[in-house]
């Protein structure tokens, strides 16, 4: 609820968190094909240990997370 704003091919690691890093990237279409514009899009994403922040001490206020819009394409993208 509270994600903070991410501008597309924004980070959403704000503490040291081992693994790889990923780069997502995902489109919004309706049902007809056409791009959802202007989608507002909340990413949650668990640690490499399975906890979100809410729920590790040891992570920064909302590490692994980020609100991002679509573009006009329907696209977001973060690592």
């Amino acid at each position: 609820m509270n994600a903070p704003p991410v501008e597309n091919g924004g980070g959403i690691i704000r503490s040291d968190t081992p693994g790889e890093p990923m780069f997502a990237l995902f489109r919004m279409i309706d049902r007809q094909g056409r791009p959802s514009v202007g989608a507002e899009v909340d990413v949650w994403h668990s640690s490499p240990v399975g906890l979100y922040e809410n729920q590790d001490e040891h992570q920064a206020d909302c590490n692994l997370r980020g609100k991002f819009t679509t573009d006009d394409d329907g696209r977001f993208r973060f690592w």
